[in-house]
């Protein structure tokens, strides 16, 4: 072999064919320490010529930093001699950093000991820049398949191997060293059970066509979390236009999926929220013209009254009459709460005391074998509610939930401080501003409701008590009156195992609970020719009301508008002392009226009059009930004492 090598015409040939191949060639003789090497080799190192070689001059061409390592090789080598192949970095004659590939084994003689090293040397710079970026490349995409949760995958369409990337089996929660391959049969048993048999078909049927293919299903991770994927596959064919693999990618969508639950939950709401809001202008409407025909009634029956003997057998008719009409204004004062219309009077209230004050009241409204759990659990947390309202919410849901029991069970009530932040149903609410509420609990043990009556239980006259036993309308009440308080009520419930109703107000960082105003004492007296200015654009409201005026001693104008009203005001001799004129008015409203008599006439007084208020008292103006308004229907007795304490107000 020697002789071969050292033979003039193939060692020239060899040299030729190393020098096409780039590859430079040395031989290290260990028995005089002497190196030869090829002129490709000097060419590697940037001679021009080449040096005479020894080994002093070749390691230090080694960079320092990779020089060390390189020794401690070439000891391993002398000490146990076999073939190797060695990579480092050296600086050429011009100065420039290469990487270089050495190889090579020993050569022994006929006793077995080394007596020279041959190798091999190629320049492999552009090779380990090429490795380097594919390794950034990996590292980058493995980086943004991990935080954009992306797992890869390919699946052999011959052996039908499921293998895949190390982020894929983080989303299955398992480890990749572990199960770095799936079976198809492991695969799909990770789905779901209840979208299992979807996504097998979806694979059944694009393998059979040939199709990519893409569907969004729910795996068990290995830890028993159910999270959501969202899956791509991608046939691949080879030459011949078989299918070889279908390579994809599975991406974590939970978060997404629920942020798209969480906004068809908000959508959901506001689109009910538009429809409560509807039905209560429908209803505010309805309540608004009710109430005039109501009053009325109400108007002609007490005027029929004050000169009917009760001895009469038509008082007893006209007592009925009067009944009927308290009655179905007790269902128009529902109407109006659901609407959003009734007059409010809000206070700041510490919410746990006020509540306390009416549990006799609701132990009272329950029956015996049912037992009344009290657990009032905010105290001195404030909040802006009207007293009156606070009671006529939770009793009617104590009412509720008492007749939703039967037999033996209990109902608890329940209070508590909830920040909107961390409270899921005020975070799915999207018209709750952040803060603190105060959360009141009504639950009960009774039959629950069912799922397609649940959605409309806040709706006016919708009942599923017996013909009789119901009107509908003390839930739309509720309803109506935590909107008018600006809170936030929600319903959670099962069939057969009861339900809960929950309702959070806002609560106030300052002021505690105000004491409720003293009722006026009203005080009676006769008109003495006094003149009165009756506004109001109904005919037979306008009608009673004059007729009660003047039966009272008084004397009266009448207007059917604003415009006429302030008209005989300026052409009048006498000033009246009294104008009582209905809010609602053809052109311009009672408010602004007043606003332009008292310009010129700042000793008037006003009582107003309307069907529903609340909306017009936030947008014509300051009007109170028991003050300077009163609303429809009401009795003549209430009206004349109302016109007196004015009068009487205003002497004062």
């Amino acid at each position: 072999m020697s002789q071969i090598l050292s033979a003039p015409g193939f060692r020239t040939d060899l040299d030729t064919t190393l020098q096409k191949l780039h590859l430079g060639s040395w031989i290290l003789d260990l028995r005089n320490g002497t190196i030869s090497a090829s002129e490709e080799q000097a060419r590697i190192f940037g001679y021009a010529t080449p040096p005479e070689w020894t080994l002093e001059l070749y390691l230090g061409h080694i960079l320092a930093e990779d020089r060390e390592r390189n020794a401690r090789f070439n000891r391993e080598l002398v000490a146990n001699p076999r073939e190797w192949t060695n990579e480092y970095r050296i600086r050429r004659v011009d100065g420039s950093i290469r990487w270089i590939q050495d190889s090579g084994g020993p050569e022994f003689d006929e006793q077995g000991n080394v007596i020279r090293l041959l190798g091999v040397v190629r320049d492999v710079t552009e090779i380990k820049a090429t490795e380097r970026k594919l390794r950034d490349l990996e590292r980058h995409w493995d980086f943004a398949t991990h935080k954009c949760r992306i797992g890869l995958w390919k699946i052999d369409l011959k052996t039908m191997l499921f293998s895949r990337n190390d982020e894929h089996a983080r989303i299955y929660g398992e480890e990749f060293e572990s199960r770095p391959t799936l079976t198809i049969p492991e695969l799909l048993a990770a789905f779901h059970i209840e979208d299992r048999q979807r996504v097998q078909a979806v694979a059944e049927k694009a393998v059979a066509e040939h199709s990519d293919y893409t569907f969004e299903a729910r795996i068990h991770r290995a830890d028993g979390a159910v999270r959501w994927v969202n899956v791509i596959g991608v046939f691949q064919f080879d030459d011949a236009g078989r299918p070889v693999t279908i390579l994809g990618s599975t991406q974590d969508i939970s978060e997404q999926k629920k942020m798209e639950l969480r906004q068809r939950e908000m959508e959901a709401a506001l689109q009910q929220a538009q429809k409560m809001e509807l039905l209560g202008q429908l209803a505010g409407g309805i309540a608004h013209d009710f109430n005039n025909v109501l009053t009325a009634i109400q108007g002609n029956a007490d005027l029929i009254l004050k000169d009917t003997l009760p001895e009469s057998p038509h008082y007893r008719r006209l007592m009925t009459i009067t009944n009927a009409v308290n009655r179905s204004a007790e269902m128009v004062h529902q109407l109006l709460a659901f609407a959003r219309k009734q007059p409010v009077s809000p206070q700041s209230l510490e919410l746990d005391a006020e509540l306390d004050k009416i549990y006799l009241l609701l132990r009272k409204l329950v029956r015996e074998e049912i037992t009344l759990h009290w657990q009032l659990g905010c105290p001195h947390l404030v909040v802006k509610l009207d007293p009156s309202n606070l009671v006529q919410i939770v009793t009617n849901l104590c009412v509720n939930a008492r007749d939703a029991i039967d037999g033996h069970g209990s109902i608890t009530i329940d209070t508590a401080a909830v920040d909107a932040e961390s409270c899921e149903e005020l975070r799915r609410s999207p018209a709750s501003p952040s803060g603190k509420y105060a959360r009141i609990r009504v639950s009960d043990t009774g039959t629950g409701i069912e799922p397609d009556v649940l959605p409309h239980i806040f709706e006016p006259f919708f009942t599923t008590k017996e013909v009789g036993k119901g009107t509908g309308l003390g839930l739309p009440m509720v309803y109506g009156l935590v909107k008018q308080n600006e809170g936030l009520i929600t319903c959670r419930t099962e069939a057969g195992t009861g339900t809960t109703f929950e309702l959070f107000f806002p609560a106030v960082t300052e002021g505690s609970r105000s004491e409720r105003a003293p009722a006026a004492d009203p005080r009676s007296g006769k008109g003495g020719g006094r003149m009165v200015l009756v506004v109001e654009d109904e005919p037979d409201i306008a009608s009673i009301i004059t007729t009660a005026l003047e039966e009272e001693g008084f004397s009266v104008l009448a207007a059917k508008s604003a415009e006429e009203a302030i008209d005989i005001v300026e052409k009048s001799e006498a000033e009246p002392c009294l104008v009582v004129s209905d809010i609602i008015l053809p052109t311009m409203n009672g408010v602004r009226m007043s606003r332009a008599l008292l310009k010129r006439h700042p000793q008037l007084s006003f009582l107003f009059i309307s069907g529903y208020n609340q909306e017009e008292r936030g947008r014509y103006g300051e009007v109170r009930e028991g003050g300077n308004f009163i609303s429809k229907p009401f009795s003549i007795t209430r009206f004349l004492e109302m016109v007196h304490t004015i009068l009487e107000r205003s002497r004062a």
